[in-house]
C-alpha cells in the first residue's frame, strides 16, 4: 500500500466588505515544489493511456480517374505523408497535388493511421479541391 503525503488545507477567505480583501496565506516552503514550477500559477497533469504497439494495416488507394486500386501495407504509426510517398513511388503519374479522403473526410499530411482509426481493408481516395467561389 502506498502512502500519500498531504499538505494542510489553506483557504482564501473574503471579508464581507465591498472591497473583498483577501487574508494573507502563509507561504509554501520552496522545497515542496519542483524548481521548474516555482513561478507557475497553474499546473495540471495530463494522464494518458500507454499507446499500443504499432500494428500492420493493409489498406488500398482508389484512383477514381482510372478506377483502379493500389494495395498498400502500412504501420499504424505511419503518417498520411508516408502513405502519399509510397503512392508516388508506385504511381508517379499521380502528381504533386495529392489530396486524400478517408471515411468521407479529408485527411491532413501529419495525421497517423491510428489517429484516423484506419483498419485493415480501409480505402483512401483521391479528390480534387475546387478553386473559386
Amino acid at each position: 500500500m502506498m502512502a500519500t503525503r498531504t499538505l494542510p488545507h489553506r483557504v482564501k477567505a473574503c471579508t464581507s466588505s465591498p472591497r473583498h480583501e483577501l487574508r494573507q496565506i502563509p507561504a509554501v516552503p520552496a522545497d515542496l515544489h519542483h524548481p521548474a514550477l516555482r513561478n507557475s500559477s497553474h499546473v495540471f497533469l495530463d494522464v494518458r493511456a500507454p499507446s499500443p504497439p504499432p500494428q500492420t494495416v493493409k489498406v488500398a488507394f482508389f484512383d477514381g480517374s482510372t478506377s483502379k486500386q493500389v494495395p498498400l501495407i502500412l504501420n499504424s504509426t505511419e503518417t498520411v505523408q508516408g502513405l502519399m510517398n509510397k503512392l508516388k513511388e508506385q504511381k508517379p503519374d499521380l502528381g504533386d497535388n495529392l489530396h486524400l479522403i478517408y471515411n468521407g473526410k479529408p485527411v491532413e499530411a501529419q495525421q497517423t493511421m491510428a489517429e484516423l482509426g484506419v483498419k485493415t481493408g480501409g480505402i483512401f481516395m483521391k479528390f480534387q479541391r475546387c478553386v473559386g467561389g
